[in-house]
């Protein structure tokens, strides 16, 4: 029995490692965790509870969990930040993508060019409306005789 005691001590601590790595408070720890009581977190810290397989759960599903090494916070095995890991960049052929951008490119210009015509004519069309001006009919006269 004495070892299952050992090792609530030991992950209660690790909680609290966590919440003082993350510069936060049991209670606001708590709440992010989507508790909606801290009682729940102060009684994992302070050994009146083990830790259940919903407070894993929570943590697993949350920001913290890119944060601290599950692991660790479970066996304490590792360290308790995650490794940052090198994601190298391999060159990926953009060829079909950038023709389709130089494609709609010309496309849109096109447009933008038919468009200013279109503005245009249809304020050349207005002003004619606007300034129509009959024209006066032209009698015919009788011929002089």
């Amino acid at each position: 029995m004495q070892e299952k005691s050992k090792i609530n001590t030991d992950i209660s601590e690790r909680i609290s490692i966590v919440i003082e790595y993350l510069n936060l408070t049991p209670n606001s720890f708590a709440k992010k965790l989507g508790y909606e009581r801290s009682q729940t977190l102060y009684d994992i810290i302070n050994q009146k509870s083990a830790p259940s397989f919903d407070f894993f759960y929570k943590f697993c599903n949350s920001e913290f969990s890119a944060l601290i090494n599950t692991e660790w916070l479970i066996s304490g095995n590792g360290n308790y930040k995650k490794e940052e890991r090198q994601l190298v960049a391999l060159p990926k052929d953009n060829t079909k993508e950038l023709e389709m951008i130089r494609d709609l490119a010309a496309e849109n210009a096109l447009l933008k060019k038919e468009n200013e015509e279109l503005k245009l004519r249809g304020r050349v069309h207005s002003y004619r409306h606007d300034n129509l001006v009959a024209e006066p009919e032209l009698k015919q006269s009788a011929p002089n005789k």
